[in-house]
């Protein structure tokens, strides 16, 4: 049988390092070139993924556990798929990447705060799949494109995870208060977010109740802010359209955000915040029959992610320095 190919061997050109912002869901990652001349490396936050250990259930035969994992969906399948960018000797490239969004939403309790997790950035080796390492196919996952330099499949770094941040809760107007739940879509157009409106008081309560009340206030990956309305005036208060709210009762209603907002908003892929808002100033008269809701109340902050978007990579927190 013919021998394997040996893999080129050698210091890697890249050093990889990662750290959390603080007070938030967020890291800073970054690759130095270390080596003395220019390396062309691809440099894509998709190829962040983190590996955690979860403890072993020592009432189970089997100890040892798989680790858990969590990686982008939408990442490269190869490094010819993502940028490519040239560093100088020395020279430094940096974006951040959010925990939330590597994990589609849902960090597994192996992450908790203070718990230990490999951070890779890159393929997972080659030689741990299990398969024969084929030189064609451990050079096409290579981060260094540079032929002159050591191409190198996966580089890592231990790290602690921090808190991600007090959360905050929703204020309460009139007695009343409006819940939003976080939501996940490959683009724009197949996002659906579930939002409420809730009666906290000790009291029964009537409101005009029409999915075009609702609204939505997006920041974007990018720091854009954008106002989401479905309508620019209130709908004619029929009566059959006001609901009652009784004591720590509500109504909820799935919307699509897309609807509501400018074309373009969620182009972007990567986690977007956002707030749900809830106005009437239809009062009832002349035959309401009980106290009635009027005014302005907004959600808690709660996160919307699109998986890919309109397919173009945009660089988040991009910084590139010596």
């Amino acid at each position: 049988m013919r021998a394997p190919v040996a893999l080129p061997t050698g210091p890697s050109p890249v050093a990889f390092a990662i750290e959390p912002v603080p007070g938030t869901w967020q890291w800073r990652w970054s690759l130095r070139n270390v080596s003395g001349a220019p390396v062309e490396v691809a440099t894509d936050r998709r190829l962040v993924w983190f590996e955690a250990q979860t403890p072993a259930d020592p009432r189970a035969r089997r100890r040892r556990v798989a680790p858990v994992r969590c990686v982008f969906e939408a990442r490269p399948t190869s490094t010819d798929r993502a940028v490519a960018t040239e560093l100088q000797a020395g020279e430094r490239y940096s974006e951040l990447v959010d925990l939330r969004d590597v994990c589609r939403l849902r960090v597994p309790a192996a992450m908790a705060p203070g718990a230990l997790v490999m951070a890779h950035y890159g393929f997972e080796p080659v030689a741990s799949t299990g398969r024969r390492a084929s030189r064609a196919r451990w050079m096409a996952r290579t981060i260094a494109l540079d032929g002159r330099a050591y191409p190198v499949n996966d580089l890592t770094a231990v790290v602690a995870l921090p808190s991600g941040g007090d959360v905050e809760r929703a204020v309460a107007v009139s007695g009343v208060t409006v819940a939003g739940r976080g939501a996940q879509a490959a683009t724009g157009m197949g996002l659906r977010a579930s939002v409420r409106v809730q009666n906290i008081s000790g009291r029964p309560l009537w409101t005009l109740f029409r999915n075009v009340l609702f609204s939505f206030y997006v920041t974007t990956p990018q720091g854009r802010a954008v106002a989401c309305e479905a309508i620019t005036r209130e709908p004619s208060p029929f009566r059959e359209f006001f609901v009652r709210l009784g004591p720590g009762g509500g109504r909820g209603a799935v919307l699509a955000p897309y609807d509501y907002c400018p074309l373009g908003t969620f182009d972007a892929a990567g986690l977007y915040s956002a707030r749900a808002g809830f106005s009437t100033r239809a009062n009832g008269d002349p035959w309401r029959q009980g106290a009635v809701f009027t005014g302005r109340a907004a959600s808690a902050p709660f996160v919307f992610r699109i998986a890919r978007g309109d397919g173009r990579y945009r660089p988040q927190g991009l910084e590139v320095s010596r």
